[in-house]
C-alpha cells in the first residue's frame, strides 16, 4: 500500500480536472484517495472529526483524510462503539417498531449461541433500556448535514438522532455517549462537536448528550452467559440514574463564530501542506496524546516509519467519507 503523491500531480495540471478525478475531490486511482490537486485548489470538506484530527495531530489528518486509511479488523473501542450506534439506531428510528436487537451481535457469538463476556454485558443494558421505556424516544438516526458560507469551508457531518418535539415546536438533537467514562463529556469536552452540529442544522436550538456507562461489572469464572446477561440486565434496572444520564445544551451557549474560523484555519492549513507535496510536512503528534485515551488508529504507521501494513489498514472506498 502507497500513500505517494500521483506523477499527474508532481507534473502540474492546468484548471481542468485530470483523468482520474472523481465528484467531490476523490481520486479513482487505487493508489490514492483524494485527489491532491483538488485539495490544493478547494477548502477540505470539514467534519468535527477531521477538526479534531488536525488539532491532534497532522499526520493522522493525513492518513485519515487524505489516505483514506482505516483499520481492516476495528480495535475493541470502536467494535464497541459500532454495535452502539447500531443498537440506538435500531431502537430510536421513528420507521421501526418491535426491534429485535438479538442480531446485532450475531457476528460475536460461538458456535454455542453464547457471547464475550463485555458484548454480554452490553446487550443485556440494552435490554434493560427497553424494560425502562428509554426506546420510546423516536426520530431519525444518523441525520446527515452539510453547511456551506462564503469563504469558508463546508462542513459535513451526522447527528445521532433528530427529533421533532411537538411541546417545543422544534428540532431536539441526541448524540449518544457509550462510554466507560461519562464525566468525561461535559461543556469544554463537547463544545467543538456540539457546535459544529449548531452551525450545520440552523434550525436546532436543543442537543441533549446521552451518556450511557459502560457497564463495569465482571463474569464470575463459574457463572454462566445466561447468570451473568441477567445480573447486568438487574443492576441496570436497579441503578438508572447510573447507567444514563442526560444533559441538554443550547445553541446560545456557545461561539459558533470562532468554531466557523476554527474549521476554516484547519482547512487552510490542510491546504498548505498538501501544497508543499510531501507527507513529511504533516508532521505527527509525539506525546501522550497518541496513547490516551487509548493509541491512535495510526501509531503502528509512525512507529514503523511510514510502513503501512497491507494486513493492518486498507483505504475506505471511495465516497465513504463518514
Amino acid at each position: 500500500m502507497t500513500t505517494d503523491i500521483c506523477p499527474q500531480w508532481s507534473e502540474g495540471l492546468d484548471d481542468s480536472p485530470c483523468a482520474s478525478y472523481l465528484k467531490g475531490g476523490l481520486c479513482q486511482l487505487p493508489s490514492s484517495f483524494k485527489c491532491r490537486m483538488y485539495l490544493a485548489e478547494v477548502m477540505p470538506e470539514i467534519s468535527y472529526s477531521s477538526m479534531s484530527d488536525g488539532a491532534r495531530c497532522w499526520r493522522a489528518f493525513y492518513y485519515s483524510y487524505i489516505s483514506g486509511l482505516q483499520l481492516i479488523e476495528p480495535s475493541w473501542p470502536i467494535k464497541q462503539g459500532k454495535y452502539a450506534d447500531e443498537c440506538l439506531g435500531l431502537l430510536h428510528n421513528k420507521d421501526k417498531n418491535n426491534v429485535i436487537i438479538f442480531n446485532v451481535f450475531k457476528n460475536e457469538r460461538n458456535e454455542e449461541g453464547e457471547l464475550p463476556a463485555q458484548y454480554e454485558a452490553m446487550f443485556a443494558l440494552f435490554e434493560a433500556y427497553i424494560k425502562l421505556d428509554k426506546h420510546l424516544l423516536k426520530g431519525i438516526p444518523q441525520y446527515e448535514f452539510k453547511w456551506q458560507e462564503e469563504d469558508y469551508p463546508r462542513i459535513h457531518g451526522y447527528i445521532d438522532l433528530m427529533q421533532y418535539d411537538d411541546s417545543e415546536g422544534g428540532r431536539i438533537a441526541w448524540e449518544f455517549k457509550y462510554t466507560g467514562r461519562p464525566d468525561a463529556y461535559d461543556h469544554f469536552s463537547l463544545q467543538e462537536q456540539l457546535s459544529t452540529y449548531f452551525i450545520g442544522v440552523p434550525f436546532l436550538q436543543r442537543i441533549t448528550v446521552r451518556c450511557i456507562q459502560v457497564p463495569q461489572l465482571r463474569m464470575g469464572k463459574n457463572e454462566s452467559n445466561q447468570d451473568f446477561h441477567q445480573r447486568v440486565y438487574n443492576d441496570v434496572l436497579a441503578r438508572p440514574k447510573h447507567y444514563f444520564m442526560d444533559t441538554s445544551y443550547w445553541r446560545s451557549e456557545f461561539d459558533l463564530e470562532q468554531t466557523k474560523f476554527r474549521a476554516k484555519m484547519v482547512a487552510q492549513h490542510a491546504q498548505e501542506l498538501v501544497r508543499m507535496g510531501d507527507v513529511k510536512y504533516f508532521i505527527q503528534n509525539i506525546g501522550p496524546s497518541c496513547v490516551m485515551p487509548q493509541p491512535c488508529f495510526y501509531l503502528p504507521i509512525c512507529e514503523s516509519h511510514g510502513v503501512i501494513s497491507d494486513t493492518l489498514y486498507k483505504t475506505r472506498e471511495k465516497g465513504d467519507t463518514k
